[in-house]
């Protein structure tokens, strides 16, 4: 035998003897998988069955049983080992799939939150035993969730309080249990169904879960938010994406970069005592039957998030405001093309100045009204330095508005008005040029009939000899701490005062009836209103 065929036989047995090695490694690591997969499901886990292949383990038809029901399950869990570390302390994970996962969550009442998995799964000790620090440790390089289903419920809202995740795609590389100081990549999509939120969402980006920090990029489209019987979604948005980073939840704040909203709807209701319903506000929590109190989050208090939003931009919106204050049945007013620009916005609000623009279209029977306004302001004093201007709008889309019961009907009537409005130290002060053309009545019901409390017989001479039109300058001037104080309300009696006396007629005895009759209307929304949201109010209503 010659040299050379020694070492082929040699090698080729050394090279045997590695794969022979090799296998054994495998099928160990995969025996050890399984047994540790077994031992871990426990005795409330039901599998179908369970395999064995090359370096892989996988259960198929895994269900988690409480009291006879299925809480959990799961079509396939496959799991495929690094061999090199099976049998160390520190277990590596290759990859961990899961396919068609079905899962439910829920909070009661109380504010506990409920899992389906036990306590021990989720790493809680068991009957109340303290926990055991163990030096055993796994690290999964990729988890792959496949086309799952996940159920939550929040109790403590009103219906509808349950979200549907449904197609639910998620990877996520380098998780480990314990937790540990790793940033991971995440990709994850979903299908949203049911009546409290709808439609599609998408997150890509990292997360360092020990640390609480993020990078992520999040896209959702056609989301519709709380469905209710007969009026159907209180709000929708065509497609909404932003950034959002932090570099640590409980130190910093979360920078939101570049949120864009496209063709938002919302639908608002302002009832009979003035209190504005928002969509949300349908699903508020829910009383306790014992306290008679809405029930409310656990007792631990996290620490407050500081958010700031760095240009935010809404486009081509509608608000649907369905009025029940105002007349029976409620008025419905229409803002179409709504359009917000704003260069950053912080919440909590604070003192820095920010840059605004919006706009938005009131459709009418003749013309569609066009209100533009652009400034600054401080969300936390409420300074603000804005001109606001409102062009061609038709009265009779906003008649309840300005026609006050038993006054003379509007037929007809185009609005338009310039404001430079200013707000310093909560006091605010807006003087304002405007002009109301072509307006005309119905036919008179007696000699005593009015508009905005002056005959109408006079309003109606002037406009005859003024080319139809009645040009008014006056300044709107208030506190925003005053519960009385409203820029709407003053707008109108000012507007009010200073037709009286140009017509020469009535100004005390007008404006105070003005006062009386939006005082009293005002003052349930008024009540009900605090801190910024309160000043917001009085500068917008």
């Amino acid at each position: 035998m010659t040299k050379r065929a020694k070492l082929l036989i040699i090698a080729g047995s050394a090279l045997l003897l590695v794969l022979i090695t090799v296998a054994l490694l495998i099928s160990s690591a995969s025996k050890i998988l399984k047994g540790q997969l077994e031992k871990a499901l426990g005795e409330n886990f039901k599998v179908a069955r369970i395999s064995l292949s090359w370096g892989t383990v996988e259960a198929e038809g895994v269900q988690f049983l409480k009291d006879g029901k299925v809480e959990a399950s799961a079509k396939k869990l496959g799991i495929r080992a690094d061999f090199l570390t099976i049998f160390r302390k520190n277990v590596a994970i290759s990859a961990l799939v899961l396919e068609e996962p079905i899962l439910a969550f829920e909070i009661d009442e109380s504010g506990k939150l409920h899992t389906p998995l036990p306590p021990e799964a989720a790493g809680e000790p068991k009957d109340g035993a303290p926990s055991k620090k163990s030096s055993f440790s796994i690290h999964v390089k990729k988890l792959a969730i496949k086309n799952g289903t996940f159920y939550f419920r929040d109790r403590r809202f009103r219906e509808p309080n349950r979200l549907e995740a449904r197609q639910v795609n998620l990877n996520i590389s380098n998780l480990s249990y314990p937790l540990a100081d790793l940033l991971s990549d995440i990709d994850v999509k979903a299908n949203l169904t049911g009546k409290l939120l709808s439609g599609t969402l998408s997150v890509t980006g990292t997360v360092n879960m020990v640390r609480q920090s993020f990078n992520l990029a999040l896209d959702g489209e056609k989301l519709a938010a709380v469905n209710l019987p007969g009026t159907g979604p209180q709000a929708r948005i065509g497609r909404i994406s932003f950034r959002a980073a932090c570099q640590g939840l409980t130190a910093n704040p979360v920078e939101v970069a570049d949120l864009n909203v496209e063709k938002p709807y919302m639908r608002l209701v302002v009832e009979k005592n003035g209190v504005l319903v928002t969509p949300l506000r349908n699903v508020a929590p829910v009383e306790n039957k014992r306290s008679g109190k809405p029930a409310a989050p656990a007792t631990k208090t996290a620490p407050q998030t500081h958010t700031t939003i760095k240009k935010l931009r809404i486009t081509d919106g509608e608000v649907l405001l369905v009025d029940a204050k105002v007349q029976t049945p409620p008025h419905t007013l229409r803002m179409t093309d709504v359009s917000v620009t704003v260069d950053q916005l912080a919440i909590p609000g604070r003192n820095d100045s920010s840059s605004f623009e919006c706009a938005l279209s009131i459709p009418g029977k003749e013309s569609t009204g066009l209100l533009r306004a652009n400034g600054k302001t401080k969300m936390e004093s409420l300074d603000t330095q804005s001109k606001i201007s409102l062009q061609g709008l038709d009265l009779t889309a906003v008649k309840p508005y300005v026609q006050k019961s038993g006054e003379a009907d509007i037929s007809r009537g185009i609005f338009s008005l310039d404001m430079d409005l200013r707000v310093d130290k909560r006091n605010l002060h807006a003087p304002t040029k405007a002009v109301l053309r072509s307006l005309e009545f119905a036919p008179a019901k007696g000699a005593g009939d009015t508009f905005m409390s002056l005959p109408r017989s006079a309003v109606v001479s002037f406009l005859k000899t003024n080319n139809n039109e009645i040009k008014l300058d006056f300044v709107v001037e208030g506190s925003l701490d005053d519960p009385k104080f409203t820029l709407r309300e003053s707008t109108t009696r000012k507007f009010a005062l200073q037709l009286g006396k140009t017509l020469g007629i009535g100004v005390l005895g007008a404006g105070e009836s003005i006062i009386d009759v939006t005082r009293k209307g005002l003052k349930g929304a008024n009540d009900t209103v605090k801190g910024t949201a309160k000043g917001l109010q009085k500068l917008f209503r």
